[in-house]
C-alpha cells in the first residue's frame, strides 16, 4: 500500500494537482502510513513537514455538513428542514439582545 500511495501522491504533484499534502493512513488502529510532499509554502519554497498547521476555511463546512447528512441518514438527528427553525430564534436572540458575544 505505501507504493501505491507514493505514487499516487507523485503523480499528483507531477501534475500539479497538489501543491503540498500530509498523508496518514492507518489500519486496525495502528499507522501503517505516515509522508509529506510538495510545498507548504511554494513562493518561499518552504517543504511540507509531517504534522503540519493547516488553515481549514471553507473545508470546514464540508465536514458538518457530511456529518449533519450522516446522522440523518441514522435516524440521529431530524432533517435538514428543521435548521430553519434555530436559524430564526437565533436572529430573533440577536435583534433583541438576548444573545452577547463572548
Amino acid at each position: 500500500m505505501q507504493g501505491l500511495l507514493q505514487t499516487v501522491i507523485q503523480q499528483a504533484l507531477d501534475q500539479q494537482r497538489l501543491v503540498g499534502v500530509e498523508v496518514m493512513a492507518a489500519q486496525r488502529g495502528e499507522i501503517i502510513y505516515h509522508q509529506a510532499a510538495g510545498w507548504a509554502d511554494q513562493e518561499n519554497q518552504r517543504p511540507m513537514a509531517k504534522r503540519g498547521h493547516f488553515r481549514l476555511a471553507s473545508v470546514s463546512k464540508l465536514i458538518v455538513s457530511t456529518a449533519a447528512m450522516v446522522l440523518v441518514a441514522q435516524g440521529s438527528a431530524a432533517t435538514i428542514s428543521m435548521s430553519g427553525a434555530f436559524v430564526n430564534e437565533l436572529r430573533d436572540a440577536v435583534y433583541q439582545g438576548l444573545w452577547e458575544e463572548q
